[in-house]
């Protein structure tokens, strides 16, 4: 998840990542003991990070919520009630918490997990659609990450987490998605 302040822009936003490797959307949903989104939010706050990075109430304000949740869930996905249950609720704590936010979501996708980034690309868009007001639907990785060479050069050695160059994919696809130049 990242966040951008009305006066930050893409290359410097506030972070709140996975507590852990291989988090779920179960494992982000508020209340979740050390893995919920409401955890990252506080750990961003309570950061070490210096405070041009780091999220600080009272002189941020929080315009736009990137998030990028589902990769993970591909190995075993949950049922669809559940998934989107969860996703809702994270949304819906998100939305709470930074009202004056527009919340974009990314579309996943790993290698070797087409059918399952469809079935997760089609129940984001469900979601989108229940919170419209202020929930966008975000880029697809199956547009940019696999890149049709399957993502062998945006991703690691498992087709799951970005490599550099993802990395580099993953900012132009959020500033086309944003509006930005």
């Amino acid at each position: 998840m990242q966040a951008i302040a009305a006066t930050g822009v893409l290359q410097q936003p506030f972070y709140g990542d996975a507590a852990r490797s291989n988090a779920t959307v179960a494992d982000a949903v508020p209340g979740t003991p050390g893995t919920g989104v409401d955890v990252l939010i506080d750990n961003a706050t309570n950061s070490t990070l210096i405070p041009a990075r780091r999220y600080m109430p009272g002189r941020d304000v929080i315009t736009h919520i990137l998030c990028n949740w589902g990769v993970n869930d591909m190995a075993a996905l949950p049922s669809e009630a559940t998934w989107k249950a969860n996703y809702l609720s994270i949304l819906d704590y998100l939305h709470t918490r930074f009202p004056q936010a527009n919340i974009y979501i990314m579309r996943p996708w790993r290698r070797g997990f087409d059918a399952d980034a469809a079935t997760l690309n089609s129940w984001i868009a469900d979601i989108v659609v229940a919170r419209s007001s202020f929930v966008v639907e975000g880029p697809d990785e199956a547009v940019w990450l696999e890149n049709g060479d399957n993502g062998v050069l945006e991703t690691d050695a498992g087709g799951v987490h970005y490599s550099a160059l993802g990395n580099a994919l993953a900012i132009e696809a959020w500033k086309v998605a944003l509006g930005f130049p």
